[in-house]
């Protein structure tokens, strides 16, 4: 197998991911401050949070220590645990019932990846892309705060 043809397939094109993107973008796992003010504005407002993440059991519970999950979210679903991976509709489905039985219309999901995000949007969830500068992204989703 060449090197950049490390692909998962989970069964249909847009849910391919290639592991060597996936596995870069664990370099940058730096916890930024203001976003983890908005987590906690939103849950200080009575905002139901969750945390929707693919991970892979060998990242464990390593990935908890990064930040104060319990503090910010209602609702960890851990793809390692679920058993299934964004972008796949079974997996917003999984959080918005963890959730309370949230409606799609009343929920917004942040991502860095825009085939997460189009997921997510598709299933009538508002969709917020995080860019490098993910400033504007925090903006979006202040104001759509209540």
């Amino acid at each position: 197998m060449a090197a950049r043809q490390a692909i998962m397939d989970l069964g249909a094109p847009e849910h391919r991911i290639d592991l060597f993107e996936a596995l870069s973008s664990l370099r940058d796992t730096t916890v930024r401050p203001d976003v983890v003010e908005v987590a906690r504005d939103a849950r200080a407002r009575g905002v139901k949070t969750a945390i929707v993440t693919n991970n892979i059991r060998e990242f464990g519970d390593s990935w908890r220590a990064m930040l104060p999950v319990d503090e910010l979210f209602d609702v960890v679903v851990d793809s390692a645990h679920v058993g299934v991976r964004k972008p796949d509709p079974r997996i917003f489905r999984l959080a918005l019932e963890r959730l309370g039985g949230t409606a799609p219309e009343a929920a917004v999901f942040l991502d860095d990846f825009h085939g997460n995000v189009a997921a997510a949007e598709r299933l009538g969830m508002r969709g917020i892309l995080v860019e490098e500068d993910h400033r504007p992204a925090m903006q979006a989703l202040r104001a759509l705060l209540p």
